[in-house]
């Protein structure tokens, strides 16, 4: 199986080495890992983070926003390459050696994602811990979000870091334009007939801070006033 990793960055160049070198580290090595950055402020600093380690870089030069950047990435990048998988790790987060390894066992056969339990971390991951369902552990000092099986088999409720099928993904309808680009892309590929599965340890670390997408009902509280 050949294995293409994508590093999705908006604005996260100080964090993209992190990313970049918990890729790299993998005990089972991506056969490509490549960097997209959707018109970033400080793309030239993420392109200079991609070169040092002489990584492709894709750089948008006019923001596509989350929804378009990442049908963009299937259609241009995904669906003509000549990869059997991928996965998304964006910039901000960071994934276990055993990422590669453990998810590529549970790809064959029918399955055509595959998720893992999820490590939250960051300035914010307590403040998540009190808003989101599904967490029922500490591990090793951490939140762990342990994507509830029956969420999974509802929902298709598993991360957007998830290992997925490329020929799967080319026969569903994609990411969609609401609920997240991910969960719909998952949605769309168990519509399909496929089955989704998750890895029972946490291997993503899930970062939560200032400048990612996630905002606390704290936050909106201060907003309002």
């Amino acid at each position: 199986m050949k294995i293409l990793v994508i590093i999705p960055t908006f604005n996260y160049a100080f964090l993209l080495a992190n990313a970049i070198d918990s890729v790299l580290s993998q005990r089972r090595k991506a056969d490509l890992v490549m960097v997209v950055d959707d018109a970033s402020q400080d793309q030239v600093l993420a392109k200079v983070v991609s070169d040092r380690y002489n990584i492709p870089f894709v750089g948008r030069e006019k923001n596509l926003g989350h929804y378009e950047n990442f049908k963009r990435i299937l259609t241009d990048i995904l669906v003509p390459s000549k990869y059997d998988a991928a996965c998304f790790i964006t910039a901000d987060n960071w994934i276990h050696p055993d990422y590669l390894l453990e998810t590529e066992k549970l790809l064959t056969g029918n399955t055509a994602v595959v998720g893992t339990q999820t490590y939250i971390v960051g300035e914010y991951a307590e403040m998540m811990y009190h808003e989101r369902p599904g967490w029922e552990e500490r591990s090793n000092n951490h939140l762990v979000w342990t994507w509830k099986r029956s969420l999974i088999n509802e929902n298709c409720w598993l991360h957007g870091s998830s290992l997925f099928s490329i020929d799967a993904a080319k026969k569903s309808e994609g990411f969609g334009t609401t609920n997240g680009p991910d969960w719909n892309l998952w949605r769309n590929i168990a519509k399909e007939g496929y089955d989704l599965d998750k890895v029972e340890r946490p291997l993503l670390y899930y970062r939560q801070h200032r400048l990612n997408h996630y905002q606390s009902t704290y936050e909106k509280a201060l907003i309002k006033l």
